[in-house]
Order: C-alpha cells, then structure tokens, then sequence
C-alpha cells in the first residue's frame, strides 16, 4: 500500500511538471500552431500530463479498494469482546458500535461532502485498527469511513456507513 502511495505522489508530481508545459507548449499545439521543438514538447506534454492523471487516479482507486477488502476483512475477524474507543474515550456500546462498522460498504456518491471526523480505535488481542468517520454534509445518518494509515485512503473515502449511532460525537 505504501507503493500505492508513492505512485500516486509520483503522478501528482508528474502533472505539476506536465502543466506548465502543457499550457506553454500543448496549448499551441492543440491550435496548429507550433512546429519542430515546440510541437514534440507539446505532445510529450500532453501525453505526461493525460498518462499522470490516470495513473494517479488508478493507484488512488486500487488504494481504495485494497483498504476497504482489508478493513472489512479486519472487522470481520473481530470478536464483540473487542475494545472500541471514539475519540480516545472507552465506548460504553461497543458490540454495536462493531456491529454498524462492519456494515462498511461503497454507497452511491451524492454531491455532498464529509464534515468532521471522528476517530475510532478498535483493539483486539494486541492489534489494533483505526478508522475515521465523517457525518455526510446531505445525509446525517451517513458517515464517510476514511482508513489514516496511508496518504491516499486518510483523505478518501473507503466506503459509507449508515448509523445514527456517532450523532452525539
């Protein structure tokens, strides 16, 4: 997953070079009107910047995808008896606070947002899994479920849950 990581740092970094090249060079030659050293920095723009795009949205996607099988795998194997603790505080319920989080599942995105999180640590036999939680700005028993443990999926979504049990964080 960390490679995940580093190749979607190394096709961010791809389109930032790509970009002003582009705009300089690929612009012109989209209109016909570079020739010789300009138009084959054009095209090579172009192409670095459409090649960087998709590859960072593809290891962005795979990240994803790995995370949220990892995690509902991880839930899975847990036991009610697991420690649940929401924002460093014990949970008094955590057999159902365990219970909605292995409902992790992709919901259709809708044009909304998620608003502040919550962290929620579950420990079992030695290991330990965190995850945030963010309440959907359009649905207020919907929470977005982000996995912090690498730079792509901390700041995407794994999947959604739906709960009104985390409306008191």
């Amino acid at each position: 997953m960390k490679f995940l990581d580093g190749i979607f740092v190394a096709a961010i970094v791809g389109a930032l070079v790509a970009a002003p090249l582009l705009l300089f060079y690929g612009i012109p030659f989209l209109r016909g009107l570079s020739r010789g050293a300009p138009r084959k920095i054009g095209i090579v723009s172009l192409f670095g910047m459409a090649i960087s795009v998709l590859v960072g949205f593809g290891a962005a996607s795979t990240s994803q995808d790995i995370s949220r099988t990892y995690v509902k795998s991880k839930l899975a194997s847990l036991s009610d008896y697991s420690q649940i603790s929401i924002n460093g505080a014990p949970t008094r319920n955590p057999k159902e606070v365990l219970s909605v989080l292995k409902t992790l599942d992709q919901l259709p995105a809708h044009h909304s947002n998620p608003t502040k999180k919550i962290k929620i640590e579950v420990s079992s036999q030695g290991e330990s899994l965190v995850l945030l939680v963010a309440r959907d700005s359009g649905d207020p028993r919907e929470y977005w479920v982000f996995y912090p443990k690498y730079l792509v999926t901390a700041n995407n979504e794994i999947g959604r849950i739906k709960t009104s049990l985390f409306d008191v964080y």
